[in-house]
């Protein structure tokens, strides 16, 4: 009888894990069956960033991960943050093979920090088990106040509308600008890697800039719904500061392309920063800010996260890390069963 084996995945078992996933998790994921986002997602050189449990050649579990190397190669592997992106198991499957799973990765991949951004109820008891943190992601919007009707945004009457005020401007960046505005974690290398060479989205990458002084980046990107149009920001490089005074120009940027707000899933961004922006917390508000899009969900879904920081590094969160801000949609005679049970790691 064959043993219980947990190894690193290789290219080579692609296409087992992707078949697993559509027939022991949700049948028809869109990483079931695009082969291009699958690999750039997980694919590292000759390996794949996924933890699998096999007997034999019955493929039993696995767990995905992206760590911040796969991105940028210069990253210090003892303070990268690791994603976890795709954690199931088969029914039947040995008990706690799913811990077993994480064992391995944490034992064997050097980290600062693990994260997870998605979860469920259920699975967040699980990992308050393991010793992680959760909690839900802070939400920020800045409406176009220059638009007299929403389609996307609902606010509640009476909402205050903060001043506009600062003298920062946005510049679009090319791929050679991306050095000289990122710092930190999050390095020209990790953007263009992250963003420029995403194979189904399109970012676009501004740098932020204070009396021709750069000072960081911030990362968008358009989504639209109900013949409407709204700015996901996504990420960020820099000191947080870099929010505070730049309200005009973001002001300037919605009016220009038409969108309805500019809205940003982050945690550990002070809210001072945010509040000098002139975004408003779309929880404190009673505002409704449409999180899902693929397919539409015209209602505020928040994002739910799980973070083991054992070295005490406090990296900053935002909606692109891990894989939250990917393509999601599902066979379009069962759409909402893609974006509603997504990210449901263990039964």
């Amino acid at each position: 009888m064959s043993a219980l084996t947990i190894r690193f995945a290789e290219p080579g078992d692609r296409d087992r894990i992707m078949l697993f996933w559509h027939e022991h998790w949700i049948a028809g994921h869109i990483m079931s069956r695009d082969t291009e986002l699958f690999s750039w997602q997980y694919q590292d050189g000759n390996k794949l960033n996924i933890v699998i449990a096999e007997k034999g050649d019955e493929l039993l579990g696995f767990l995905g991960f992206i760590p911040d190397s796969r991105f940028d190669t210069d990253t210090r592997p003892e303070e990268q943050v690791i994603a976890l992106a795709g954690w199931r198991t088969k029914d039947g499957a040995p008990p706690a093979l799913g811990t077993a799973l994480l064992a391995h990765l944490r034992k064997n991949v050097p980290h600062g920090a693990l994260v997870t951004l998605g979860l469920n109820a259920d699975v967040a008891r699980l990992y308050e088990r393991l010793g992680f943190k959760t909690g839900l992601m802070d939400h920020w919007v800045l409406p176009n106040w220059q638009m007299s009707a929403y389609r996307l945004l609902k606010l509640p009457a009476g909402v205050h509308l903060p001043a506009a005020t600062g003298n920062k401007i946005l510049r679009c960046l090319s791929e050679n600008d991306f050095p000289l505005y990122a710092s930190g974690r999050k390095s020209g290398f990790y953007i263009s890697a992250r963003y420029a060479q995403h194979p189904r989205y399109e970012y676009r990458i501004y740098g932020v800039e204070q009396d021709g002084v750069p000072e960081g980046l911030i990362v968008l990107r358009i989504a639209e719904a109900e013949n409407a149009k709204a700015f996901r920001l996504v990420d960020m490089s820099g000191p947080q500061t870099l929010f505070a005074g730049i309200a005009p120009a973001l002001q300037e940027l919605m009016h220009s392309e038409g969108v309805e707000y500019a809205d940003f899933f982050c945690h550990g961004v002070e809210a001072e920063y945010m509040n000098a922006t002139g975004f408003m917390d779309v929880a404190a508000t009673g505002a409704t800010v449409p999180n899902h899009f693929e397919p539409f969900v015209p209602d505020n879904r928040p994002i739910p996260y799980a973070i083991l920081n054992p070295k005490n590094i406090p990296p900053t969160l935002c909606k692109g890390d891990g894989d939250q801000d990917r393509p999601n949609l599902n066979d379009p005679s069962s759409p909402s069963r893609m974006e509603l049970a997504t990210h449901e790691h263990l039964n």
